[in-house]
């Protein structure tokens, strides 16, 4: 059975104090990754809104661009609620970090 780490100073609580640069810092570098990856899913959303209006141009039937208009909106609402998810998480860590 491995040592038991003695308990810290502020009464065994393993929460660290962070500078609050650094926790913000952090935040941002989630919000800017978690943006880069938002756009990279948004872009085929983006390319099948395209599509859409070229198969529109072209006759395609209205069952498959329901369809695929269906897809669009879940592919992009996903992505913004995952986003908006990460958002809300990193946001919760730093206030704790910051202790608001």
């Amino acid at each position: 059975m491995a040592p038991r780490k003695p308990a810290k100073e502020n009464g065994g609580n393993n929460h660290e104090h962070h500078s609050p640069w650094k926790v913000v810092g952090h935040f941002f570098l989630h919000a800017a990754a978690g943006l880069t990856i938002f756009a990279i899913i948004a872009l085929p959303a983006w390319a099948l809104n395209i599509a859409i209006a070229y198969l529109r141009t072209k006759g395609a039937s209205e069952y498959v661009i329901g369809v695929l208009t269906f897809v669009e909106y879940g592919v992009l609402t996903i992505d913004a609620a995952l986003y908006l998810a990460l958002l809300c998480k990193s946001a919760y860590k730093a206030a704790k970090d910051l202790d608001l």
